[in-house]
């Protein structure tokens, strides 16, 4: 008997074959989830809850912990037109990268190939 006909003879009629899940390929994803997690999101959260703080009055370099959104909008204000230009730029170096890549694929393809929709 061949696999195919073994495989099908699994699965009622007009049904495909299910494939049993397996554990290996999540086993594989968790030392990258692990990585990910110690590495990046650990550090963002304390990155923000360190953004909240505010400094200790008559003690420059010392703060203490609060919910200060505050920082945020002093910052906005104070640096708003730095925010503007790297938003321009990001927003002019995606406008050429579409601009300069968009007709090279047409380019490559010179001629159709046969038999493809």
């Amino acid at each position: 008997m061949t696999a195919l006909a073994h495989a099908s003879s699994t699965a009622p009629p007009g049904e495909p074959a299910k494939r049993k899940r397996s554990w290996v390929a999540y086993l594989l994803l968790l030392p990258a989830t692990i990585w990910l997690i110690v590495f990046f999101v650990v550090p963002l959260i304390q990155l923000f809850t360190v953004s909240l703080q505010s400094g200790y009055p008559g003690y420059p370099g010392y703060y203490y912990r609060d919910v200060n959104f505050g920082n945020y909008l002093s910052a906005f204000t104070q640096y708003w037109p730095h925010f503007v230009r790297s938003l321009l730029f990001a927003g002019l170096a995606t406008f050429f990268a579409f601009v300069l890549a968009y007709p090279w694929p047409t380019r490559w393809r010179s001629k159709p190939v046969a038999g493809a929709m």
